[in-house]
């Protein structure tokens, strides 16, 4: 987690973009982004996050409405978990 890498750091920020994040590899178990993975859905944002998720960790999109008039949001499977 990234709290065993920050030690007991709160209120941090850090200088970086989705395709240059300012995180050491493997550092992070998840990564989430709400209402704006739209914004940059690159193959070197991708590319980045997979740097910087442990090995098994996950992307999460969130979104209030799918919209479904972008081509890989209309073709992705429905998955809820709660």
């Amino acid at each position: 987690m990234m709290t065993a890498h920050l030690g007991a750091q709160r209120g941090f920020s850090l200088t970086g973009t989705a395709e240059r994040m300012a995180l050491e590899a493997d550092v992070a178990e998840a990564m989430v982004a709400a209402q704006a993975f739209h914004w940059f859905a690159t193959r070197a944002a991708l590319l980045e996050n997979r740097r910087v998720v442990t090995p098994g960790g996950r992307l999460g999109l969130v979104w209030n409405v799918p919209d479904e008039r972008v081509d890989w949001v209309a073709a992705r499977p429905v998955r809820f978990s709660i």
